[in-house]
């Protein structure tokens, strides 16, 4: 039985609380960890302890992996999130972390703007509104951006992992009929396998004390993930309403 519309929308912002308090906590281990390690090693680590901690479940729902609705779809999704965490890796050990979370608070406008030129979703005029509220709330930290001394570096990786990040979950979002299960597994081995030779061209040893931050940083990307793709999966789109 379909739970109501109602239910299900306050499960999903549930979900995209602890989605954002995951990620939160991983941005944190990101910027006290990378500083001695290339964004792009970060990531496939990240992705790899991923991996490993889901292992089981890759192997209970391995044949899955074969019934996806639309493989090309997913591919490009996982292309997208690559691009988009190691772009971010990279911003957040070249910039301060309040002008990463400054940027990264304009990625809700590209992402309703692409959903609406990609997927014809229509938001209200008061969720337009909303957005329009953020970006003047962070526009005095953005400020700082046309400083002298700020990484150029760092800049364009903050803008890149807002496109990118904002073109995945449009991807995301079109793949609503994949289970989250399914779109969790391709997700973790498409990055694994994305990021494996880039990381090993540029492979720096790493130390034992920065082997638990990695790990956790493994850890709580995952299980952002699953909750992440909780909702996302799930709901239907909202056409143009007052």
């Amino acid at each position: 039985m379909t739970p109501p519309e109602g239910q299900q929308q306050s499960d999903g912002v549930a979900w995209l609380l602890a989605d954002m308090t995951l990620v939160t906590g991983m941005t944190v281990l990101v910027k006290m960890t990378g500083a001695g390690l290339p964004a792009i090693q970060i990531v496939f680590l990240r992705a790899a302890v991923g991996l490993l901690l889901i292992l089981p479940l890759v192997w209970v729902r391995r044949a899955d992996l074969w019934a996806m609705h639309d493989p090309g779809r997913n591919a490009v999704r996982v292309a997208c999130n690559a691009a988009a965490l190691s772009a971010n890796f990279t911003a957040l050990t070249a910039l301060p972390l309040a002008m990463v979370n400054a940027i990264g608070y304009l990625r809700p406008i590209v992402v309703m703007l692409l959903a609406t030129a990609l997927l014809g979703e229509c938001a209200s005029r008061l969720r337009w509104m909303g957005v329009g509220g953020v970006a003047l709330a962070v526009g005095p930290d953005l400020r700082d951006t046309t400083s002298d001394d700020v990484s150029a570096t760092g800049l364009i990786a903050a803008g890149a992992a807002v496109v990118f990040g904002s073109l995945a979950v449009v991807q995301t979002r079109a793949l609503r009929r994949e289970s989250p299960t399914v779109m969790m597994l391709f997700y973790t081995l498409g990055l694994t396998a994305l990021t494996a030779f880039p990381a090993l061209a540029v492979w720096r040893p790493v130390g034992a004390a920065d082997w638990p931050s990695l790990l956790a940083i493994g850890a709580l990307g995952q299980a952002g993930q699953y909750c992440f793709l909780r909702p996302t999966a799930r709901k239907r789109p909202r056409r143009w309403h007052r």
